[in-house]
């Protein structure tokens, strides 16, 4: 058990760096760095875990930030089945996925 925290935190660290790769426009190693934690994250806890589609929605925010909807549409919604499996999603957080794909969908604003 030791060994799956210490590797989770390994994730967090990684997603922390990406936020700060987001700050300064750094998409392509934002989005490097989350898949780094993605991979942890799925092998430890699945797909159907908070902190897992925590990093799908972040990879969404990302592809958006870089103009690429289609990319983050898929993110996003990736995000949406696995906070709506997870235990303890926070609803708040579910509808703000959504509104977020509904926004998306309606197509970028001119």
């Amino acid at each position: 058990m030791f060994g799956k925290k210490k590797k989770l935190e390994e994730a967090k660290q990684l997603s922390n760096k990406a936020i700060k790769d987001i700050t300064k426009n750094d998409w392509d190693h934002a989005i490097q760095l989350y898949h780094e934690a993605l991979a942890i994250q799925e092998k430890i806890v699945g797909e159907n875990h908070i902190d897992t589609a925590e990093t799908y929605k972040n990879l969404g925010l990302v592809y958006k930030f870089k103009g690429d909807y289609a990319e983050a549409m898929s993110w996003y919604q990736k995000s949406l089945a696995s906070y709506e499996s997870a235990k303890d999603a926070n609803p708040r957080i579910i509808a703000q996925v959504r509104e977020t794909i509904a926004t998306i969908e309606k197509g970028p604003q001119q």
